[in-house]
């Protein structure tokens, strides 16, 4: 049974026990007996109070610990000493009470404290005439708090689950009923919150909707849990899509409950990536044919050449012409075909013209002993190894085969492939080596391009996710322990992205990742996880370390130039001390601390991150600060005049200064230019109220403003823009902005006009009545500006 209901029935009771001992026309001391004997103790809250002057009567002990005032002080009083409301209302709603027209309220008290606590109030007559009210109170300040604080929770997940593309649902296996958040419902194309389970099975591709049958009776029947990929076809444009869907099972409730994300975009780039790397492999395979091909023909001349010297007595002449053959053969392949001698120089007797192409030298330069040593040309880090290599594979009769860079006469490095073997005579003596070297220099930067853009992040130069999950699987070893693990998580990047747009994100990414750098000792590992978010690995380190690592990037955030846009992120860190622990646990543990941080300090970020904001729209445009404060005034003062609420003038003021506060991300040259604007010019002006919006959405202290900043441009008529509102449709406090920043406009400096005499722009404001502006407020305008001698001639 709920407080209220519990709350609602005592009174109907006790309301009833009045009813049967006080009949029509007994006597007060009849009521006040029963007040002290029986509603003094009792543990609620309750009033006697006179309908017609207010006065409390009665007042029991627990009203008395509830209000903080003594029995005598609370008769001296009237309920319009505790109710908040206006004296007016106060009344009203009594004599409401007395005739039985509205017996159940809820109201702001005030307690001796000053605290004011929010009550429900049952209130009714205690006889015919109404003369006397019953009234029960109860506490729910709490309880509404609760219940904020749950609505705004849900706000944020919903939040959350649109930007991350992810989406929430549970499968109530009794009921046959499949239920979808609003996230789930954007990912699978569907307008449905509530399906049944069986209908779900259509979204899927045939094969992958038996697989996630077998899954669920899987879950059902080991009660663990599952995270499987899956194909589906989007029912609202028939496009085929793919989700990650991760889920678990409660089996007292036979209820299957889990997330599903859009990996359609991930999948196709594991596709590209495949289909280049496949790419490649088939290129290298090609070269490598080519090779082979070619030193089996090199092989074979060659083997005739040495043939051909054996009868060199009987046939001088047609050796010479094979020479000359096998010379402009070496010449036109691909590479440079060698003949040396096996000595640390690598001496050439004979080299192929294709050297002037890899090495830049003519092949006279490198042959003969006081021809120009090939060891050198060999890149020094890999000089030793190609010495060594060469020397097994002879001392085993075997063909050599290897990979090395060298250096050209201009100094650039290319990759070669060297594939040779060594000539021996008949007593097995080693004559010479013969090979080939082809340059393999763009495959191999094709390979160590794929191989950076697998594991690093395009934007940052950081390793990336995929190789930091493969990192954190290595590490999870004994000997790496303690292993800690940092994550950073950039304040502002949305806000940034919306009003300066992506290129503006980025930069501040990669700021970001040169602090995470600068402060990540050697032995770590830094990384982008996510949209905004970093990782770093840390193995064999302490908690002292992890916390000093955590507020160098801290203060290197704070300390890095400003460009505009100030730097800053939340840290937080977790530390894996024990083998048995589990390091996805530890994970959460860091990202949690995280999470925490950058809640306690986001209203400062953001804060800071909009006056940022508003000093670039500064400096780009003519919109001072002078401005923004004169315009705010004049636009309080006119609130004021309509008697506004406080909060509806914050609202006003806080408006006022950042109604164009989406011209940050107007180009400079259409801000300031100092004619009228072509069509397309304006196009991109009329961009800003949206802009804006975006701005003050994405952050929870300007969210209340973000209506108005993106209606500051609309009309009376319904002529306005963005979205053409009519009327009273158009924000309140939009309304008011409009009419003083086209006054403040008229008569301020600008780079396409000068300023008008104040009493013509009154004038316009008035013609514009009805039309342009809200005409109730334009009266309120011309009166206030009459009486006010704040607004001077200039």
């Amino acid at each position: 049974m709920s407080d209220s209901l519990r709350y609602l029935l005592t009174a109907a009771c006790l309301v009833l026990v009045f009813a049967l001992i006080l009949p029509v026309g007994a006597a007060a001391d009849s009521l006040e007996a029963f007040w002290d004997d029986v509603l003094d103790y009792h543990g609620t809250v309750m009033l006697l109070i006179d309908t017609e002057s207010g006065r409390i009567l009665a007042a029991n002990q627990a009203a008395q610990a509830f209000y903080g005032y003594s029995e005598a002080a609370m008769r001296r009083m009237r309920i319009e000493d505790l109710n908040t409301l206006s004296p007016e209302q106060v009344a009203a709603e009594r004599r409401r009470a007395a005739a039985s027209q509205r017996n159940y309220f809820v109201f702001p008290h005030r307690v001796a404290s000053g605290e004011i606590r929010t009550v429900e109030v049952h209130s009714w007559p205690t006889d015919d005439d109404g003369s006397v009210l019953f009234s029960i109170i109860h506490d729910v300040t709490q309880r509404l708090k609760a219940q904020e604080t749950l609505i705004q929770y849900n706000q944020r997940l919903t939040r959350a689950e649109s930007l991350a593309q992810l989406g929430h649902w549970e499968l109530h296996f009794q009921e046959g009923v499949a239920y979808l958040s609003e996230g789930a419902q954007t990912v699978l194309g569907v307008d449905e919150a509530v399906m049944s389970i069986a209908d779900t099975f259509d979204l899927f591709v045939p094969d992958h909707a038996a697989e996630r049958q077998d899954a669920l009776d899987q879950l059902r029947s080991t009660q663990g849990a599952y995270d499987r990929s899956y194909a589906m076809i989007r029912p609202v444009d028939g496009e085929q899509i793919y989700i990650r869907s991760a889920a678990e099972y409660d089996a007292e409730r036979d209820i299957a409950f889990g997330t599903l994300m859009d990996i359609t975009e991930y999948q196709a780039m594991l596709a590209t990536t495949e289909h280049n790397r496949n790419a490649i492999l088939a290129v290298a395979a090609l070269a490598v044919a080519l090779m082979l091909a070619v030193i089996f023909v090199l092989s074979r001349l060659l083997k005739t050449r040495r043939e051909s010297a054996q009868r060199l007595l009987e046939s001088h002449n047609q050796l010479s012409q094979q020479e000359q053959q096998l010379q402009r053969f070496m010449n036109n392949i691909p590479g440079i075909a060698y003949r040396c001698l096996n000595n640390p120089q690598w001496t050439m007797l004979f080299v192929s013209g294709g050297l002037v192409d890899i090495l830049g030298y003519h092949p006279d330069e490198m042959t003969g002993e006081d021809g120009h040593s090939f060891a050198q040309q060999i890149h020094e880090a890999d000089r030793q190894a190609v010495w060594t290599t060469w020397q097994d594979a002879l001392e085993g009769g075997k063909a050599f085969s290897g990979e090395y860079r060298v250096r050209a006469k201009d100094g650039a490095v290319r990759w070669v492939l060297d594939q040779g073997e060594g000539v021996w005579d008949a007593d097995g003596r080693l004559l010479y080596l013969e090979g080939l070297i082809i340059d393999i220099t763009s495959r191999k930067q094709a390979e160590e391009q794929l191989e950076f853009m697998s594991f690093h992040d395009t934007v940052t130069g950081l390793k990336n996710r995929t190789f930091m999950e493969q990192q954190l699987t290595d590490s999870d070893e004994p000997n790496q322990l303690p292993l800690g693990l940092i994550m950073v998580d950039v304040n502002g990047l949305k806000m940034v992205n919306d009003s300066l747009g992506h290129r503006a994100g980025d930069e501040m990414l990669q700021r970001t990742a040169k602090v995470l750098e600068r402060a990540c000792p050697t032995k770590g590992t830094a990384s982008r996880w996510g949209g905004d978010e970093f990782l770093i690995l840390l193995p064999a380190t302490s908690a002292d370390e992890l916390n000093q690592i955590s507020q160098d990037i801290i203060n290197g955030c704070a300390s890095d130039p400003d460009d505009g846009v100030p730097l800053s992120a939340a840290v937080g860190f977790a530390l894996k001390q024990r083998h048995h622990e589990d390091l996805q646990e530890v994970l959460a543990t860091a990202e949690d601390a995280m999470y925490q941080q950058k809640m306690s300090q986001a209203s400062s970020s953001k804060n800071t991150l909009v006056a940022s904001l508003q000093r670039t729209l500064a400096e780009k445009s003519h919109e001072t600060e002078e401005h923004a404060r004169r315009l705010q005034t004049w636009a309080v003062a006119l609130a004021r005049e309509l008697s506004l609420p406080p909060s509806q003038l914050n609202e006003v003021a806080l408006l006022a200064l950042l109604h164009d506060i989406g011209k940050v991300a107007i180009p400079e040259a259409i801000l300031n230019k100092p004619g009228p604007l072509s069509k397309d010019e304006k196009a991109v002006m009329d961009q800003h109220p949206e802009i804006g919006y975006r701005i003050a959405a994405a952050s929870p202290d300007l969210a209340f403003v973000a209506e108005g900043i993106r209606a500051h441009h609309e009309r009376w008529d319904g002529a306005g823009y963005p979205r053409g509102l009519r009327q009273d449709t158009i924000p309140l406090a939009a309304r008011i902005v409009a009419i003083v920043d086209a006054f403040e406009a008229m008569t301020s400096q600008r780079p396409y006009r000068d300023p008008i005499p104040t009493a013509e722009a009154v004038a316009e404001i008035a013609a514009c009545s009805g039309s342009q502006f809200d005409p109730a407020l334009v009266q309120t305008f011309l009166q206030w500006y009459e009486q006010s001698n704040k607004v001077q001639e200039r």
